[in-house]
């Protein structure tokens, strides 16, 4: 009997580990399985943010490769046939140095008329280089200052376009409007005024050019000045003008021509 009441709480009690050891395995392995399944979410969760922070920074490496400066991406051809036009340029201007310039003795003024045949040609080719790749620095707007004063109507005449083809400058614009006070190339008064529309800031400055250019400029810039003046009239300096063509010797060539201008304006003014 004793032995009965011993054994039964000995079954009781093991049975009871048993009971309780089998729910912590089963607990134990079903945290390994989520604990599993957790990590493959933790792992599909954390991919694509990196990969969307992968695109991110692609995207971001994409728009700075765009915002360096064109030079980055000039082609080897380019680099090359900019450094030989700005040196053959650099040895035409300055050969007076070491005596270098070209020679043609067939007349007096030859040698000079071919220096400035060649540098007109290559800065022809110098606009066109950097035209085609759309690329102008600091070295071209040097080159505009260098050459826009040249004795050499032709030379100037590439100067103008070279400034043309870059953005607004207005120190260049300055320079230029210091050349044209005492120019008297109706083919460089002509370029110059539809370079000088670019900069209505300096309204002020052209018209004083033109009063000078009107009044005391060689016959021809007076001329050329006069016929094309149109685009610069407006209702600030209608009177303005009106009172210079007043002063202008009365029937001559600039006066005729202002007046004509000034009239045109007025009718267009009006609707007709």
């Amino acid at each position: 009997m004793l032995h009965k009441k011993i054994i039964i709480p000995i079954l009781i009690t093991v049975i009871f580990v048993i009971t309780v050891l089998s729910f912590g395995l089963v607990d134990q392995k079903q945290m390994q399985i989520y604990g599993d399944s957790n990590q493959e979410n933790d792992i599909r969760d954390v991919r694509p943010l990196h990969s969307d922070k992968a695109e991110i920074s692609n995207g971001q490496q994409e728009k700075n490769l765009v915002s360096k400066p064109k030079k980055q991406n000039l082609p080897i051809s380019f680099i090359n046939k900019n450094k030989s036009l700005t040196d053959e340029l650099s040895q035409l201007l300055h050969c007076d140095q070491n005596k270098s310039c070209p020679q043609d003795n067939s007349d007096p003024r030859a040698s000079s008329i071919l220096r400035g045949k060649l540098l007109s040609e290559k800065l022809d080719e110098y606009v066109d280089l950097h035209l085609q790749y759309d690329y102008f620095d600091q070295q071209s707007i040097e080159l505009v200052k260098q050459f826009l004063n040249y004795p050499d109507g032709h030379v100037q005449q590439q100067a103008i376009n070279l400034m043309s083809a870059q953005e607004p400058n207005l120190e260049l614009a300055s320079l230029l409007i210091t050349e044209l006070e005492t120019s008297f190339d109706a083919k460089i008064v002509r370029q110059s005024l539809k370079e000088l529309q670019r900069y209505p800031e300096l309204s002020s400055e052209i018209q004083q050019l033109f009063y000078q250019v009107l009044t005391t400029g060689s016959f021809y810039a007076g001329e050329e000045l006069a016929t094309n003046i149109l685009p610069y009239l407006n209702s600030s300096n209608l009177g303005f003008y009106t009172e210079l063509a007043d002063s202008l010797p009365q029937n001559s060539a600039k006066e005729r021509a202002l007046r004509s201008n000034i009239e045109e304006f007025l009718l267009r003014q009006s609707g007709g």
